[in-house]
């Protein structure tokens, strides 16, 4: 399997594109009623018909907005139903999600200063600024509309549940919303 991103990217666009053609393939040979050669079947292929139809979402995993942006344009050119997992900056998508009807599965994990750097050591602007917004978002995303609930991929600490949905009610998230999600 690619390791790189755009190889990544390419598999999944691969697949995707392999899954219409074999359900065109299976089509014309199901209207020609046995006339013509029976088509190789794939289980991996045909298991992906029910989201390429959009009978069934499509989870991926993003984090960062340019990640989230990637996977609804994925999402746009096969008309998959998407899902969005992990959504660290998602809030700053709400507009892009909302326009797609995409939901997103907010992972409480929120990122935290690393116990093993020096108390001194600089941090880059971007990654102090992740921390801090990271509670800010599933406020974003109810003020955007858009359905999201939140999930507990990468909590060490049980606890940590409800600390950090406590922490996205102080950053902005409605207490009703909070209990929803």
């Amino acid at each position: 399997y690619p390791e790189s991103l755009m190889g990544i990217i390419a598999f999944a666009r691969q697949s995707f594109l392999d899954a219409q053609y074999q359900a065109v393939v299976q089509a014309a040979y199901d209207k020609s009623k046995g006339g013509a050669n029976r088509p190789a079947d794939d289980p991996a292929l045909t298991a992906m018909r029910p989201a390429l139809a959009g009978r069934q979402p499509v989870a991926f995993e993003a984090q960062l907005a340019r990640e989230i942006r990637r996977a609804l344009t994925f999402a746009a050119e096969f008309k998959l139903d998407p899902i969005i997992t992990g959504g660290r900056e998602a809030g700053a998508t709400a507009a892009d999600l909302k326009a797609q009807n995409a939901k997103v599965i907010l992972s409480l994990d929120y990122p935290a200063r690393p116990r093993g750097l020096a108390p001194d050591a600089d941090e880059s602007l971007e990654t102090l600024r992740q921390r801090a917004d990271a509670p800010k978002t599933a406020g974003q995303l109810e003020k955007g509309g858009v359905l999201f609930a939140f999930a507990s991929a990468g909590l060490k600490e049980p606890a940590d549940f409800v600390k950090n949905a406590a922490r996205a009610v102080t950053a902005g998230l409605s207490s009703e919303a909070a209990v929803r999600a």
